[in-house]
């Protein structure tokens, strides 16, 4: 079962799911680690780890799309990008969703 899936079988599930936000790989580790079955990417918290700043924009859409993938990459529970500052107008929508397409394990072919 790819992340997607199991994904959208927890996202199916009845219920509230918590899923603890994270700003590196190191972090999502351990919201896994901690039992999670899902986590989330806060664009602030990648914001604020990277460069010392709040999620205004500063952080350009390349370094929050390689943070991702980093984190993606580190483990194998589902986790949600935040995505919104500067890739939330509808016209951009396909450029956002190319790098988050290649955030995927080897197991999810």
């Amino acid at each position: 079962m790819t992340s997607a899936d199991r994904l959208r079988t927890l996202l199916a599930r009845p219920g509230i799911l918590v899923m603890p936000g994270c700003h590196d790989a190191i972090s999502a580790r351990l919201i896994e680690e901690a039992g999670f079955e899902l986590g989330f990417m806060s664009g602030f918290a990648v914001s604020a780890a990277r460069l010392g700043m709040p999620d205004t924009g500063l952080i350009s859409y390349g370094e929050l799309a390689e943070q991702g993938q980093n984190i993606c990459r580190a483990v194998s529970i589902p986790m949600i990008g935040d995505g919104d500052t500067g890739v939330s107008v509808v016209a951009a929508v396909p450029v956002p969703l190319a790098p988050a397409a290649r955030c995927r394990r080897p197991t999810d072919r």
